[in-house]
């Protein structure tokens, strides 16, 4: 198919090659975007990482694991409504510190906006041998059913954008309406933050043994 005239088709085609690569290669598949990643959330009620969290569900009766979509966003893009913490105080931002050349993404986009995306954005990890036919999403066409976690207790999909005011291709694909703008609530979450110094280290190493 031509990839001009049908939405996303070459995309398509590549997921599916992989999907078909990995029926006998592996239980599970994760499906996202580099600007994307599951996040185990409510630690330690939870599960302590992504391995312990998809154990219950590695049985012949799932197909899938789903993520709702949560936008963390960067607070500069979104300076005409005021950051607030959990308890609705005020944050005052320190631009200059945020974006500080050796701060990574979980570092610089601190700042989540108030409520999951209810549809349209879900990304999936998948058990390949159960799927037949995918989108980015969610299955099309094969058996077993899909656990939708809870994105407060359980998993969500964290999901970085940048100048999200300015680009209108952040319209939901289901509602055709932009999920957000520059009166979306925004909220401060530090929980992704401590892993910045942590990666930043295991960078260091690899360009150390490079």
């Amino acid at each position: 198919p031509d990839n001009f005239t049908i939405p996303f088709a070459l995309q398509d085609n590549q997921m599916h090659d992989c999907l078909y690569r990995a029926k006998k290669q592996t239980n599970w598949l994760m499906v996202n975007d580099v600007d994307e990643f599951f996040q185990i959330v409510d630690y330690p009620n939870s599960a302590p990482n992504l391995t312990e969290y998809l154990k219950p569900f590695d049985t012949p009766e799932y197909a899938l694991v789903q993520g709702k979509n949560w936008f963390f966003i960067d607070p500069e893009d979104h300076s005409t409504v005021p950051l607030i913490d959990v308890d609705g105080n005020v944050l005052a931002v320190n631009h200059s510190a945020i974006h500080a050349k050796d701060k990574t993404f979980l570092e610089r986009f601190p700042y989540k906006i108030h409520g999951v995306t209810l549809a349209g954005r879900e990304k999936s990890i998948y058990r390949p041998h159960m799927v037949n036919y995918t989108n980015a999403h969610t299955v099309k066409e094969g058996r077993g059913k899909q656990h939708v976690a809870n994105p407060h207790t359980e998993l969500r999909s964290a999901h970085f954008k940048y100048a999200i005011t300015k680009n209108a291709a952040y319209r939901n694909p289901i509602t055709g309406l932009q999920d957000i703008n520059q009166n979306t609530p925004v909220l401060y979450d530090d929980s992704l933050v401590q892993y910045g110094p942590m990666i930043r280290e295991i960078l260091s190493l690899c360009e150390s043994a490079a």
